[in-house]
């Protein structure tokens, strides 16, 4: 445990001395953070501990600077003493052994950053059809993140999803391509 508390403290007191920051007395910067370009995974686990320290004592907040390299970085204002210190410590106990905080929330942040993705980056239009390809590439291609597709994978998708469709209604190629005349 002491070795932790030295590390939050360290990792404040770093901080300071590139942003001129001062660390409250008895506070440190612990146990995840998470800046402009980070991951789904980082982000959900800032909110997830973020939201559980804060529960514990209120004093827990989330503190921004800005950084040359990647924008902004967010960390958690923790005491370094009391029960939010042992929580802390459990915290990076638990993520020590897995990496995910909570699969609930980070499964939620993955689905919506991939729906974003194949709605701005690859032109799928709305958010059902988004929702069906995702989850064609999930089925077909194991593929949960938006940063894993390709237009070759979202391409397949689509003629998949065009082909169930036309079955699912009992349209042949001849129909499609006189609906495709027609319009």
């Amino acid at each position: 445990m002491r070795d932790m508390i030295y590390k939050l403290r360290d990792n404040a007191d770093a901080v300071g001395r590139v942003t001129g920051w001062r660390r409250p007395n008895g506070m440190g910067l612990g146990p995840v953070g998470q800046h402009r370009d980070s991951d789904v995974l980082e982000q959900s686990n800032f909110a997830v501990i973020l939201a559980d320290l804060q529960a514990i004592d209120d004093r827990c907040e989330s503190v921004s600077f800005g950084h040359w390299g990647v924008g902004w970085v967010e960390e958690i204002l923790v005491p370094l003493t009391g029960p939010v210190a042992d929580a802390v410590e459990r915290w990076v106990d638990a993520l020590a052994d897995y990496p995910a905080a909570d699969d609930e929330d980070l499964s939620e942040r993955e689905y919506a950053d991939a729906i974003l993705t194949l709605t701005a980056c690859y032109g799928v239009s709305g958010d059902d059809m988004a929702g069906r390809v995702f989850s064609w590439l999930f089925d077909a291609r194991s593929m949960c993140r938006g940063e894993d597709y390709h237009q070759a994978d979202v391409d397949e998708a689509k003629r998949a999803i065009l082909v169930e469709t036309m079955d699912e209604l009992g349209l042949d190629e001849d129909d499609l391509q006189a609906i495709v005349d027609a319009a």
